[in-house]
């Protein structure tokens, strides 16, 4: 393993400007490409207290010899600012209770650095939030905050030989890694992590190789597996934030699983096809959640509306979909497909 520091260009330094700048845009077709065309993006956030400010991240790109960049928008899409370049963005996390603090994975691609980055200004300067960090060849993968006590984070780092589970109590000043025992049951690779906010001492983390799920009910002291093994890895996980016992995770060529008693049964829906790699899962209420599938370089995005029990293909084309997220207060769905694209979610 190799410990790297990560030293990231400032550019782009200005005020925040929170204040919106109109209503939302009406939708023209049935996906609409807000921006950021011809990019990459490998990770989308949208403030939801103040859903007109967008932040997306590319990936650097070695064959192309491109470096990746933050990008962030103060116009729901219309326009775009780079606000950090010569990353590999994996994840974009806004803390929920202050949007001027902001957080992203980085990946070790094309002689990126790994790590965590943290802006305290909404995104316009970033620092390197990642002390205490041991990587392997993948870097962050996964990012997750404490939705009641948002100065906790969990971040998964997995590669060819391992990985593991990291956790910061401080902002990301520092961070250990979780749980110290041994046999370490994370050592996989860390590629999926949701906390439960009904009560966030509850953890789900899924790993790579055996693909299997875990579970911890404090902090992540301690883990036990609530699902075996699928074959491959787990790319993501969800909870219904209104139904915790609702638990969702998307596998590598394996689809999609979901428990609704917290981890205990699992099952397999109906509607998506059987070697489906899913990531992510994005949940717009307990009836109403989407996912990108990918094979390869081809793809799309699902919609379930009757609690992930069975799903329809809703576009965008056969391409490779890259990021999700959801606007719940104007039902926007963004999607990632060499720009960003949105779709306006149906609320009856």
């Amino acid at each position: 393993m190799l410990v790297l520091q990560f030293s990231c260009t400032e550019i782009g330094v200005g005020p925040i400007d929170f204040d919106p700048p109109s209503p939302p845009p009406e939708q023209v077709s049935e996906w609409d490409l807000v921006g950021l065309e011809g990019e990459e993006v490998s990770a989308i956030a949208v403030v939801a207290s103040k859903p007109w400010v967008i932040f997306a991240g590319t990936m650097s790109d070695f064959s192309a010899g491109t470096r990746g960049k933050i990008f962030r928008s103060n116009d729901w899409g219309r326009t775009w600012r780079e606000v950090a370049r010569d990353v590999s963005v994996t994840r974009i996390v806004v803390d929920p209770q202050n949007p001027s603090i902001v957080y992203a994975g980085l990946a070790w691609v094309n002689f990126t650095a790994p790590g965590v980055i943290k802006s305290t200004d909404g995104g316009y300067k970033w620092f390197e939030a990642g002390s205490g960090m041991y990587f392997h060849e993948s870097g962050i993968g996964e990012l997750a905050i404490d939705p009641v006590n948002t100065n906790v984070l969990y971040a998964g780092e997995s590669g060819f030989f391992g990985g593991a589970l990291y956790k910061t109590t401080n902002g990301g000043r520092s961070w250990f890694g979780i749980p110290d025992e041994q046999p370490y049951p994370l050592g996989e690779g860390v590629t999926a992590v949701a906390i439960d906010p009904s009560n966030t001492n509850t953890v789900y983390a899924g790993v790579a190789l055996s693909g299997r799920v875990f579970k911890s009910t404090d902090a992540g002291l301690t883990w036990r597996v609530i699902f075996p093994s699928t074959g491959g890895i787990v790319y993501s996980l969800a909870i219904d934030k209104a139904k915790t016992q609702s638990v969702y995770a998307g596998l590598w060529l394996n689809g999609l699983i979901y428990s609704k008693d917290g981890g205990k049964t699992w099952m397999k829906p109906s509607g998506l096809p059987d070697s489906l790699t899913v990531s992510p899962i994005k949940l717009y209420n307990s009836h109403t959640l989407f996912l990108s599938g990918n094979w390869h370089d081809n793809g799309g995005v699902y919609q379930s509306t009757d609690g992930g029990v069975s799903w329809t293909y809703i576009g965008i084309d056969s391409r490779r979909v890259g990021a999700l997220q959801v606007d719940r207060k104007n039902h926007f769905l963004y999607a990632a497909k060499g720009g960003i694209y949105r779709w306006s979610i149906k609320t009856n």
